[in-house]
């Protein structure tokens, strides 16, 4: 199994208000604050120019398989604020 590195990435998603009909003053106000940027930690899968694939975990010992992951999470690069590697995992299973 192939080391695998779990980041921080921050990212801008898109958002939508439900809350009915507002005035084009509040429809503003709302539209410039910042509760659409999410922050959030996975193991980096793929990386290619137009966006990158997390999974929030791995099992890698499963059977006949070499690695299981879940939790999967595509996200565009050109949303994404910043990234940052906390660890670089490699395999206990390695002898």
């Amino acid at each position: 199994m192939e080391n695998k590195k779990l980041i921080l990435v921050g990212w801008a998603d898109a958002i939508e208000n439900l809350d009915g009909w507002h005035t084009q003053e509040e429809a503003i106000e709302w539209g410039r604050t910042d509760d659409w940027i999410v922050h959030q930690v996975g193991w980096i899968l793929d990386e290619t120019e137009s966006y990158i694939l997390l999974s929030s975990r791995f099992n890698e010992a499963c059977g006949d398989r070499d690695s299981s992951v879940g939790g999967l999470f595509k996200i565009p690069k050109p949303w994404i604020l910043y990234m940052k590697t906390l660890v670089e995992f490699k395999s206990v299973l390695d002898k």
